[in-house]
């Protein structure tokens, strides 16, 4: 998302790190959320860099959505289990492995994609993250 011109290296260097400082939610409560809006209006200037910091928080968003939902799956699981519903049987352990490995996939899907997004954004590439949710335009 260039505009017609060749997006400056300060522009791609924010883009980049419009999406690198998702990973500070490892650290930072919801800064993940917070972290790609800050470096949207510390650029407010430039069209490509809030482009990429909308994008992040899209993607920080839908992920939250998708690992919230791994969460909620893996209580029902474990609240059969304990409750004697599924009881330690061999249906509530494949039930329990396959909730871990949906969690696994999502969590290892979002670093690599959070990874190719900021190699994008500072390629000057206008990235869509798939699996998103438009929750803002």
């Amino acid at each position: 998302m260039t505009h017609g011109r060749e997006t400056v290296s300060d522009e791609r260097t924010w883009a980049m790190l419009a999406h690198l400082v998702t990973f500070s939610g490892l650290v930072i409560p919801l800064g993940n959320l917070v972290a790609p809006v800050v470096v949207g209006l510390v650029n407010r200037e430039s069209a490509y860099v809030r482009y990429h910091a909308r994008s992040a928080l899209m993607f920080q968003l839908s992920f939250l959505l998708y690992e919230g939902v791994s969460v909620l799956l893996g209580l029902a699981v474990i609240g059969g289990i304990r409750n004697g519903i599924l009881a330690w049987s061999l249906p509530g352990q494949i039930m329990l492995v396959s909730v871990a490995l949906y969690a696994l996939v999502v969590l290892v899907g979002w670093v690599g994609l959070v990874l190719h997004a900021a190699i994008r954004a500072r390629a000057g590439i206008a990235y869509v993250y798939p699996f998103t949710l438009r929750f803002l335009k």
